[in-house]
């Protein structure tokens, strides 16, 4: 009886519908979660932290100029964060004490990650005893980007400052996080900046393993702007189209198992589908030589939207002879095919899923 009261639930509609309700609910999860709150593999180039106490023993730390720095970001003309292009307009300034530094070795600035595609001459002024440059800058760069989560990752970029003719004993930077900013009105469409970060330093490159004195160190400024995704659109365009051609797959199982071509044929249009949707999300996403999110569900649903046209193939295949079967054991054999259906629905659905 009990065998007998499941076997009729797991056959009625109603049951199914449900399935596929809880189905559709695992899928909005699975897009609601990753996007609600910040998510990154991206690294941050490390930088040594310039010790004061050290300079003291050294007997440098009097020559050693401290240079306030900060960085104004006007606007992107190029934030294409999928391909790993920036090109920024922007303010760049620093103030430092009258006297203790020549100009000429402030203007020899550049971006580790970048290309200067224009400085302006710099804006000199003498603030009581301090003096202040600033200069207009246009910088091309690329930043350390991770697409691994893609599309669910956020990203941080980084722009990258140094000035490779000073060592820190002669200079180093000081910045603040009030001294990194960007204009109110930047535009960055699918894109929203949620915070910046900005640490100062020095790298220390060993040129020679055997000769410990040919090193190159070099004052820094990482400024890290944090960005997250202004709306799920991409996601949805790059996993709707996905999700619709496997609900075809499952909705095969609804169908009468008489119905040999209806079921074959969904399953069949379904991996068509699936195989010519992959050259319409190549063009969407980055181009890295490792697996991403996209590529891992993709196959995933590929695999299983195959599994399903195997199973539809065989069970099709087999369902046809039942016709040669006397008149007598049609029934009950009907009825294990029936069963098989149901049974094989309910574990797709629930692998689905997972």
């Amino acid at each position: 009886m009990k065998n007998s009261g499941l076997r009729n639930l797991i056959s009625t509609v109603k049951f199914k519908i449900v399935m596929l309700v809880l189905t559709v609910i695992s899928f909005i999860a699975f897009f609601i979660i990753p996007l609600s709150e910040f998510r990154t593999d991206d690294t941050v180039p490390k930088l040594e932290v310039v010790d004061l106490a050290k300079l003291e023993s050294m007997q440098t730390r009097a020559f050693s100029v401290k240079v306030d720095t900060g960085l104004f970001i006007k606007s992107f003309s190029v934030f294409d964060p999928i391909n790993n292009n920036f090109v920024m307009d922007g303010i760049l300034w620093f103030e430092f004490d009258s006297g203790s530094l020549m100009t000429d070795v402030i203007e020899k600035f550049s971006f580790d990650n970048g290309k200067m595609l224009y400085k302006s001459p710099p804006d000199i002024k003498v603030i009581g005893e301090r003096i202040f440059v600033k200069y207009n800058i246009r910088v091309s760069f690329k930043s350390n980007l991770k697409y691994s989560r893609f599309p669910f990752g956020d990203h941080k970029v980084t722009i990258i400052l140094s000035n490779n003719f000073v060592a820190p004993e002669e200079m180093y930077f000081q910045v603040d996080e009030s001294l990194f900013d960007y204009s109110p009105d930047i535009v960055l469409h699918d894109w929203t900046i949620v915070d910046l970060d900005v640490e100062a330093g020095y790298t220390d490159l060993q040129l020679d393993k055997n000769d410990p004195s040919k090193r190159a160190a070099h004052p820094k400024v990482l400024f890290v702007i944090n960005i997250i995704k202004a709306g799920a659109r991409r996601v949805l365009i790059i996993f709707i189209p996905l999700m619709t051609v496997i609900f075809f797959s499952l909705l095969s199982f609804l169908l009468s198992v008489s119905n040999l071509v209806g079921r074959f044929s969904i399953t069949i249009s379904a991996v068509t589908a699936l195989l010519g949707y992959r050259f319409v999300i190549e063009r969407m996403m980055p181009s890295v030589s490792y697996f991403t999110t996209t590529d891992m569900v993709y196959t995933v649903l590929l695999l299983f939207a195959l599994l399903c046209f195997v199973f539809q193939l065989i069970f099709t295949r087999n369902y046809s002879f039942l016709k040669h079967e006397p008149s007598g054991k049609q029934p009950e054999i009907h009825g294990r095919y029936v069963l098989l259906n149901d049974v094989i629905f309910i574990f797709a659905d629930l692998v689905l899923i997972v």
